[in-house]
């Protein structure tokens, strides 16, 4: 390799050394001829044209240029100006980095706050580019993740997961390089994929939280102590053998007539229900190893038995309180991604496990039976459609509510005999999901014995009879691993937590005063404009102001709690925040107005949650300040 690869490597160590090292190992290999390059089905050069250098690619004798032959910087201003609305908070996802053209001219603009992942598929492209093309300014820039085909150390899935959250699906642009769909026509279509499933997954979480955004917030509040004496999931997992098989039991109908089976996996396999399954199970004598619960409004009645109250749970701290507060077993904990509580574990260097999930709890379930390394997952109960026209379950909740299926946005699709049934656009949503991850863990064996539903592809259907003779043929006590499995706190970092906890109002109060100071500077930007005073430092200090307290309510970690509080309100009024006026005196009173429209919202949240705060915090003090003891005395 040449100097401008050296150069190149070395930037990007900065940012990316696990990747810079990966890449550097895999050259050297090559060129000692200890390794092939791959073969893509096409060849990557440059060439000098009008004295500029043009990346091209040679498929079945065709040649594609991945630059344009004219003015680049004018080719890229035109997409700037007809795609880019805001830099502000903007996530970029391209699909190829080619020379950079596209990634530099967003860094250009120098915004801090915007952030892009790409994905470069073309191992023989980005070899080409590294070696041709100086890219040191934009691979040593932080704001840049970089994913490399076969250097990626997970899934490419599970980097746009984390990517992309409903925050950001209002300021985020997707881009393929030219002529990369020409050069990888399959690569293109399955990441096109991806992100379609990404921003579907996106937008029904945002429309849970606008639904729900109030409650969620509550119940990370008020579970506070069942988090504090929670069970480390890495613990358990190094703890469980992993030549036993895991069962994930949903609550679809076909579990009526094969559930009460599972009665002869316990001990001999890890079974993890979602919260829905619970009672339907409990009533056929099973008595699952671990329930899931992530709905902040998921029904207590799901565990209205007192077996229930006993079963070890895996939660978010957005999860129904009212469900958890009947629990006298403790749990495990799993990231809802709240960066108030994650700042305090950072502090601490305590990470709680991340996973991506389709939508459903069994999906959930799912992901963590990948991520703890189990080799085969049985799904049971997962029929993902109307089987016999039921919803779920006769035991269950929903099942016993007997809900009609009659639905305009139903349709048919394969059915797990070779059949059709009917689904909805809900149900189909999980089953891409599942598919998804049974193609991208080509390492785990999935079995689908629900018998019944829908056809999940890649999933091998099974009995659920025979997926137990087969598979559970090892004793395992996963209630004695569960009882040795270490807290995720120790006693001094819960008392730290608990304190970090009670400072939560006074931040905000905090916050508060600095939203009334920004608000009062709108007022003030709005008068001088009248007055036609557009410039000079009066306006420029209101402006410098008013800017520094908006971008650190989306710094601040307190203020995540307002803002999934407000959810439904903030999204309404950012729809229209980039519209324009005809005059700077009406661009400015319209910028003003919205700035003060958007803090009041914000400021309605901080009262209302420090009110909500205020009316449970009697509650919330008595569980903060019990002892672990007095803990585990009210809940044996």
């Amino acid at each position: 390799m040449n100097d401008m690869w050296n150069k190149n490597i070395e930037a990007l160590s900065v940012t990316h050394p696990a990747l810079a090292e990966k890449l550097s190992d895999y050259v050297g290999k090559v060129e000692k001829g200890m390794e092939n390059l791959p073969d893509e089905g096409f060849e990557c050069g440059t060439s000098i044209v009008a004295d500029r250098k043009i990346l091209f690619a040679v498929k079945d004798g065709a040649t594609f240029q991945l630059d344009t032959l004219y003015d680049q910087a004018h080719l890229m201003e035109m997409w700037y100006s007809n795609t880019v609305q805001t830099t502000y908070q903007l996530k970029c996802i391209f699909f190829g980095l080619g020379n950079g053209m596209y990634v530099r001219k967003l860094f250009e603009t120098g915004e801090t706050t915007l952030k892009a992942l790409v994905y470069e598929p073309g191992l023989t492209v980005f070899l080409e580019t590294m070696q041709e093309f100086d890219l040191t300014d934009i691979l040593s820039d932080k704001r840049l993740q970089l994913i490399v085909e076969g250097f990626a150390e997970e899934p490419i899935n599970e980097y746009l997961y984390r990517f992309i959250s409903y925050h950001d699906i209002k300021h985020s642009i997707y881009q393929a390089y030219p002529n990369y769909s020409n050069l990888m026509r399959d690569k293109v279509k399955g990441f096109d994929e991806r992100i379609q499933l990404l921003l579907m997954g996106v937008r029904a979480t945002r429309d849970v939280l606008g639904r729900y955004g109030r409650k969620q917030t509550i119940n990370s509040i008020v579970n506070t102590e069942y988090f504090v004496n929670g069970k480390s999931l890495y613990d358990f997992q190094s703890k469980c053998p992993k030549d036993i098989p895991v069962f994930i039991v949903a609550s679809g109908p076909s579990l009526d007539k094969n559930g009460a089976l599972l009665d002869a996996a316990k001990n001999k396999a890890l079974v993890i229900a979602a919260d829905s399954a619970v009672s339907a199970l409990l009533k056929k004598g099973v008595v699952p190893d671990l329930f899931v619960t992530t709905d902040a409004v998921k029904s207590p009645k799901h565990m209205d038995n007192e077996r229930a109250a006993k079963i070890p749970f895996v939660a978010e701290l957005e999860s129904n309180d009212m469900l958890l507060k009947n629990m006298s077993s403790n749990g495990f904990f799993i990231n809802d991604l709240n960066p108030y509580v994650y700042r305090f574990l950072r502090s601490k260097n305590i990470v709680l496990p991340v996973f991506s999930t389709g939508g459903s709890v069994a999906n959930t379930a799912c992901a963590i039976a990948i991520a703890m390394g189990f080799k085969n997952i049985v799904l049971v109960g997962q029929d993902l459609a109307y089987t016999n026209n039921k919803t779920h379950a006769s035991d269950t909740v929903r099942g016993q509510m007997q809900l009609s299926v009659e639905d305009d946005n139903l349709y048919e699709i394969e059915g797990y005999y070779g059949d059709k049934v009917i689904t909805s656009s809900e149900f189909q949503l999980y089953r891409d999901w599942f598919e998804e991850q049974i193609e991208n863990h080509p390492e785990v064996s999935f079995y689908n014995a629900t018998e019944g539903g829908a056809m999940i592809h890649g999933a091998i259907n099974i009995s659920l009879k025979d997926a137990i003779e087969q598979f559970c043929v090892n004793e395992v006590d996963i209630v004695g691993i569960f009882a040795d499995t270490k807290d995720l706190l120790e006693d001094s970092i819960k008392e730290e937590y608990r304190t970090y906890i009670r400072e939560l109002p006074d931040k905000l109060e905090v916050q508060k005063r600095h939203i009334q100071g920004a608000i009062r500077d709108y007022d003030k930007m709005i008068e001088l404009a009248h007055k036609g005073k557009f410039s000079g430092s009066q306006m420029t200090k209101l402006l410098e102001s008013t800017s520094k307290v908006a971008e650190n309510l989306e710094k601040v970690p307190e203020m995540y709690y307002v803002m999934c509080l407000m959810q439904k309100e903030l999204q309404e009024i950012t729809e229209d925040v980039y519209e324009t006026e005809k005059s700077v005196t009406k661009e400015i009173i319209s910028a003003a107005n919205k700035g003060k429209e958007y803090l009041d919202i914000v400021l309605t949240g901080v009262n209302v949650l420090l009110g909500k705060i205020e009316d449970r915090w009697e509650s919330v003090e008595f569980m903060l300040m019990r002892s672990k003891e007095l803990y585990d005395e009210q809940h044996k």
